[in-house]
Order: C-alpha cells, then sequence, then structure tokens
C-alpha cells in the first residue's frame, strides 16, 4: 500500500495530512501478508480486499465517473478481484452494500486510497511469491498497471489536482475515512479467523 507523491500538489498534502492513518492501515495488512503461507491464504487475501474495493468503488461510482477521469475504464477496480478469485477457484463474496460517500470531492479522497494502493501492488505479489506459487493469471489486481504503473499514478494526481482546488479539506476527510473503512474489514478479517481457532 506504497504511496508516493504525484505531480500535483493535492497528492502531497493529502500524503501529508493522513500518513497516521496510512501508517496504521498498511501496520495492521502486513501481518496478514508476510503470514500467507499457501493458495487458500492469498484466495483470503483477495477476498479481503474485494470486501474493500467492491463497496468503496460503489460509493465513488455515485459521484466520479468517465466525466472526471477519461481513463476511469482502464483503471483498477474489484472485477480484477473477481478474476484473481476465479483463477484461484475461491468464492467471490457476496456485497450488498456500498461505503457511503457523502459529496464528491470525499469520493475524490476515497479514490486516491485506492488508486494509491496500486503503487505496492509489485511488492505484495514479490512478498507473496517469496513463499508460495501464485497461478498464472491470480495477480492480476496487484498488477494491474504494469510498467506504467507510476505513469497512470501521475495522470491520476494531475487530474486529481484539477478537480480539488478550495476542497482539499472534504478530499482529505473522504481519504482518512477510506483508510479507517480499510482498517474496519481488516480487524473484521482478524477476528473471523481468531474466531476458526477458538
Amino acid at each position: 500500500m506504497t504511496q508516493r507523491d504525484g505531480t500535483g500538489s493535492c497528492a502531497a498534502l493529502l500524503k501529508s495530512s493522513t500518513r497516521t492513518e496510512h501508517a496504521a492501515t498498511e501496520g495492521a495488512l502486513l501481518p496478514i501478508i508476510k503470514n500467507a503461507a499457501n493458495q487458500a491464504d492469498y484466495a483470503a487475501l483477495l477476498q479481503l480486499f474485494y470486501l474493500v474495493f467492491a463497496p468503496m468503488e460503489k460509493g465513488i461510482r455515485a459521484w466520479v465517473n468517465e466525466t472526471h477521469f477519461p481513463d476511469r475504464s482502464r483503471r483498477r477496480n474489484a472485477a480484477f478481484l473477481e478474476q484473481d478469485l476465479l483463477q484461484m477457484g475461491a468464492p467471490v463474496p457476496r456485497v450488498t452494500g456500498s461505503s457511503v460517500q457523502p459529496s464528491f470531492h470525499q469520493a475524490l479522497g476515497a479514490l486516491y486510497v485506492l488508486e494509491g494502493s496500486t503503487l505496492g501492488g509489485v511488492h505484495i505479489v514479490r512478498m507473496l511469491r517469496s513463499k508460495m506459487t501464485l497461478p498464472e493469471g491470480s495477480t492480476r489486481f496487484w498488477e494491474a498497471y504494469g510498467s506504467e504503473r507510476m505513469v497512470m499514478w501521475q495522470r491520476f494526481t494531475t487530474r486529481l489536482d484539477e478537480l480539488v482546488p478550495g476542497e482539499a479539506g472534504a478530499v482529505i476527510s473522504g481519504a482518512r475515512a477510506a483508510f479507517q473503512y480499510f482498517q474496519q474489514a481488516i480487524n473484521a478479517f482478524h477476528e473471523q479467523s481468531t474466531a476458526q481457532f477458538r
């Protein structure tokens, strides 16, 4: 989930303003990745991300579309997780609700968190592959943009700067809420895992 400064000042401001939330989320997620020992654990990790991305994307779509980001259809989304889970022969979790975004600019903050997570995908795959063999075609979510990863991030942050003027506070609020949503999902994952061994 590594995030870096983009070319626009909004990305830099978001990074500095959400440093605590980002560190807490990453700190909660890393043990799950490090403790993944087999393909069943990997499938569970994909399911966890799906339970975060699918409802958050649904809430974001209520406000953000191709008018705001012309390359929106090219960007990584929960459908990539569905494909990876199918390659793993694992069920796709059922998601009925959405993570409600109160405003357009708060939705942009949530989108910043989802897009920023693409920067750490290659590192996650490297960690997992050091411990297990991952089926071919089961890492599309992590490697979505391939060699264009930084190019896509720079395009995103440039466009974000164009959409944000005067509303940085709302965008920061949306990003913080997104990190908190991610942490809640991770906590639920830990509780479920703990319950299985009681």
